[in-house]
């Protein structure tokens, strides 16, 4: 088998030859046979094309996002997934997702995730899911919202996770939850102190 590229007016195109040798009577004989694979050939790099700039989309993405087999270890670790959980790729590709979950919740977890891959549904976004919990290498949690959703490609199915840490989100919901705590009992004095006024200068 052998394949060349070719420079038409049409563009590149690609070829194979394939060489069969019969035995017959006499001398022996090789036939060589072309074929246009230019279709496939483009549409191979097309794929190519599609998959790169995928991957450069998931890389370059501020959220985590974590994709594991059917075993549940994982295969996609992006750069956000490094910066919200302390680990490089290398360190975690290949291992189950439990190193990444408070071990509280390792086995609800684990539920949840082959419940959803067993349902019709395909996803589910942010904000349809409860809330749920992160681990860092350094052990620390951290509260995140988490979308979901399933694939298939050859049979095998993976499921997709982007995550984002909402602990920043979370510190400014309590802090605006201490103010109004705080407003309401100022309120509260001010309210005490002018009754007692009123009292007294009703003597």
């Amino acid at each position: 088998l052998l394949e060349f590229a070719h420079m038409s007016p049409q563009g590149q195109q690609w070829f194979q030859w394939r060489a069969s040798r019969f035995v017959l009577p006499g001398p022996a004989c090789v036939v060589l046979t072309q074929e246009d694979v230019t279709p496939i050939k483009r549409a191979e790099e097309a794929s190519r094309q599609r998959e790169a700039r995928l991957a450069n989309l998931i890389n370059i993405a501020v959220d985590a996002i974590i994709s594991v087999d059917e075993n549940q270890r994982i295969r996609i670790f992006n750069q956000g997934a490094e910066q919200i959980f302390g680990y490089r790729a290398a360190e975690v590709l290949g291992q189950p997702l439990d190193m990444l979950l408070p071990a509280r919740f390792v086995a609800a977890h684990g539920d949840h995730l082959r419940n959803f891959a067993s349902t019709p549904e395909q996803a589910r976004p942010m904000g349809t899911r409860r809330e749920v919990f992160g681990r860092r290498k350094d052990g620390s949690e951290f509260p995140a919202e988490a979308s979901i959703a399933k694939q298939r490609d050859g049979g095998k199915s993976s499921l997709t996770v982007i995550l984002r840490d909402i602990t920043e989100r979370k510190a400014a919901e309590e802090t605006i939850r201490e103010n109004e705590r705080a407003l309401h009992l100022i309120a509260a004095a001010t309210n005490d102190a002018l009754s007692n006024w009123d009292v007294i200068n009703s003597r």
